[in-house]
């Protein structure tokens, strides 16, 4: 990624971050006292979680450039902790597969050859699953 698309991501998310130090002040005394409260409908509240949503939407350029080492080294020689590191940037077997290179049988073969075939409920799948009871608790 370019350094001034980098710059300018950059720029962007302290402009987000500052429009939420503006809005803090006029949180209602509720959710201001509170950190756990994550659904509070006061006005700075909505806006401050809308404001959250587009910083996440932005690209992020440490995750992308680790996602394109971890390939590099992956078309190499993939290696289990290789593989698990590229599951934790939460790309799926089929992403893993199409950017070193390989079919989705190969990397299935190869997954089975290591041992790896089982991991139904891996470290990342387990901490989808809390995240998603987290949403669910919140709502």
């Amino acid at each position: 990624m370019r350094v001034d698309v980098k710059k300018a991501i950059k720029a962007r998310r302290l402009q987000l971050l500052f429009q939420i130090d503006q809005l803090n002040p006029y949180r209602c005394q509720e959710c201001a006292a509170c950190t756990i409260k994550v659904n509070c409908q006061c006005p700075a509240a909505i806006k401050i979680r809308a404001i959250g949503d587009q910083i996440n939407a932005l690209p992020n350029p440490k995750r992308e450039e680790r996602i394109a080492s971890l390939v590099a080294q992956g078309k190499v020689y993939l290696t289990p902790r290789i593989y698990f590191e590229l599951r934790e940037a939460e790309l799926i077997n089929r992403e893993i597969a199409h950017k070193i290179g390989w079919s989705i049988s190969k990397l299935q073969k190869w997954k089975s050859d290591k041992g790896l075939a089982d991991e139904r409920l891996s470290a990342v799948r387990k901490a989808q699953m809390a995240k998603q009871r987290e949403k669910e608790v919140a709502q």
